[in-house]
Parts: C-alpha cells; sequence; structure tokens
C-alpha cells in the first residue's frame, strides 16, 4: 500500500511525504528529512497519540495510511559532541535529571560509566522511564551492555522488575528472547546466558516474565539491512564496471592491433589489398599477441604465415615477402 502522508510542523507548515508500502520508519524519516528539512536524528514523529518507532518497523504496521496525518516534533537534543565523564556520572548520583537534560541540550554524551553499569543500565534498574527516554534520544546506544557479565539494559531491567522501562527498550529495538549472542543489533556481541524473561522469572517478577514471553523479536535493524544492502549493491556495481572497462580494452586492443597491421601491409606488400584482406582473416590470431608492439603485428602475420606454408619464419619483413611472393596471400 503506497500512499502520501501529510507531516504537520508546529509551526502550522504541512509538507506532503509519498511513501511506499515495503517502507520502514527510518526510509520514511529520510523522506520528511528532505521534505521538511530535519535531520532524522532530531525527529520525533507521532501519529495520533503514539510516538512512531522503533526505526526497524515497517510504516504501514505502525498505522501510517494513505492521508494519514504526522505530527514533526523536532528533539531539543542535538547529536552529542562533548565528553564530561566526571560532570555526568555526579549528575547522574544525586538525581539531577534537569540537570542531565541541560548537559544533553548542551551537547554532552551521557553514555559514560557508572561502576560496572553505565548511566542507561543504572536507569534501568531504577526503573527510571524518563530519564532513559531523554538519554536515547540524545543519541544513547539502546544496545549498549554492562562491562562485567554483558547484559543489555532490557536483561537489567527485567532483573529488577521494571516493566514499563522493559516496553520502553522493546520499543526501541531489543529483543526480549535474545541471550549468550546480542542479535537485536547485528553485532552478535557476547552477552548473559539468560534472557529477558528468564531474568524477571528468576528474579521473583513471573508476570513480567509471561508478559515478555509473548513479545514477538524485533527484525533485524535499519542501519544493518541498509549496510548490507549497500555492499551488495557496491560490489555488483564495481564488478559489472570492471567487466565492461575488461571489454571495452580488450575490444580497443584488437581494434588497434588491426589498424597497425593493415598499416603496415599496406606500407609492405606488393599487394596491398590482398594482403590487407588475409590480414583480417588473420585478426583473431594476432589479437592473442598482447606483448607485441604495433609495428610488428604484421611480421607476426607473415611469419605465420610462411610456417602454415613450411617455409622458414625468422628474418625480416623483407625476407618474409620475398618467401611469399609471388604472391603473398596465395
Amino acid at each position: 500500500m503506497a500512499g502520501v502522508a501529510q507531516i504537520l510542523k508546529l509551526s502550522g507548515e504541512t509538507n506532503e511525504v509519498n511513501f511506499a508500502a515495503e517502507d520502514h520508519l527510518l526510509d520514511f524519516k529520510k523522506k520528511v528529512a528532505a521534505a521538511c528539512e530535519v535531520e532524522v536524528c532530531r525527529q520525533r514523529l507521532v501519529l495520533g497519540d503514539k510516538v512512531l518507532k522503533p526505526d526497524s518497523e515497517k510504516i504501514v504496521k505502525l498505522g501510517v495510511q494513505p492521508g494519514s496525518d504526522v505530527t514533526l516534533f523536532i528533539k531539543r537534543f542535538p547529536p552529542p559532541s562533548l565528553k564530561d565523564k566526571a560532570k555526568i556520572q555526579a549528575l547522574m548520583e544525586a538525581g539531577d535529571f534537569e540537570g542531565l537534560q541541560q548537559a544533553a541540550e548542551e551537547g554532552y554524551d551521557l553514555s559514560v560509566e557508572n561502576g560496572l553499569y553505565d548511566v542507561l543500565h543504572t536507569a534501568a534498574s531504577n526503573g527510571d522511564y524518563d530519564m532513559i527516554e531523554m538519554m536515547l534520544e540524545t543519541g544513547v546506544s539502546v544496545f549498549a551492555i554492562t562491562r562485567q557479565n554483558p547484559k543489555t539494559a532490557l536483561q537489567v531491567a527485567a532483573k529488577y522488575g521494571q516493566k514499563k522501562v522493559c516496553e520502553l527498550l522493546i520499543e526501541w529495538g531489543l529483543d526480549p528472547h535474545e541471550k549468550n549472542k546480542l542479535t537485536s543489533d547485528g553485532s552478535n556481541r557476547r552477552i548473559e546466558s539468560w534472557d529477558a524473561v528468564q531474568y524477571a522469572d528468576g528474579c521473583g517478577f513471573p508476570e513480567l516474565a509471561a508478559w515478555l514471553a509473548v513479545q514477538p523479536s524485533p527484525k533485524a535493524p535499519m542501519a544493518a539491512v541498509e549496510k548490507a544492502a549497500a555492499e551488495k549493491a557496491a560490489a555488483k556495481k564495481a564488478a559489472a564496471e570492471k567487466a565492461a572497462a575488461g571489454k571495452a580494452a580488450a575490444a580497443k586492443k584488437v581494434a588497434a592491433e588491426r589498424a597497425a597491421a593493415e598499416k603496415a601491409a599496406a606500407e609492405t606488400s606488393p599487394d596491398a589489398a590482398s594482403f590487407v584482406a588475409k590480414v583480417h582473416q588473420r585478426a583473431g590470431e594476432v589479437a592473442d599477441c598482447s606483448s607485441a608492439q604495433l609495428g610488428s603485428v604484421a611480421n607476426k602475420v607473415l611469419r605465420r604465415m610462411c610456417r602454415g606454408r613450411g617455409l622458414p619464419s625468422r628474418g625480416n619483413r623483407a625476407d618474409l615477402l620475398s618467401r611469399l611472393a609471388p604472391d603473398p596471400v596465395a
């Protein structure tokens, strides 16, 4: 199902964006970026009262239909460009949410260590939904894992029974069923052998475990899909260009050798027209003499003609022609 969606900006401006049924949210955001001049990383798209995510899901499954009105909010947090580990740790330990927001608005990276956990995992264990949502919006990777006994933020949230946080992390692309290897981002990094379901059940949260057990695994992240498709397309293009260049070079070489043979024959043969015709017949044989200089192509043809008649094939062009006389093309 293809169609056009209306993108509503808070300024009152409206833009139309075409989409295809197979478009993922990330594809759609790129089209919105082109139409509305808002970077993908700063977009927050809302359909009705629902924030559209994750980027790996098809937009039709997220509810976008032809004629849908999608509201575009611009995230206030720029991509992080500053690092101050001590500053962020101090704000986190103090529970200073507003301070962390201010730091994010100034471009500080919130992805810092906080003991064995980083800020994201600490917030997940505490059930700090607003903190996690803000961090993810600033660019903190949802796929970060702890340094010892590596766990995802979802495994941590499940371990501490934080259902609301689990819902948020699943929406952002984490898989409640992944264990041993981190598959949701395609990296296959090692993680703990219990998935989120087992953590919730084993730590005394059976209702959360039952809910997690029926949640589907997300599809491969668009970053991985796009990378694989781009690499495949680039390899295919390079192979085609190489093959075309090889064919063009071979054709050019054959044409040049033919021209050289014709020129040499016209300058030396007593019967130029007949000799040129003979050279044309032997052009396929001459083409494999890749190391020959163009001026020697005619001599190669003459030597092959001599050998074909059982005549000596050594000597200069005059000697070869004299052996083939009186009719060098007979």
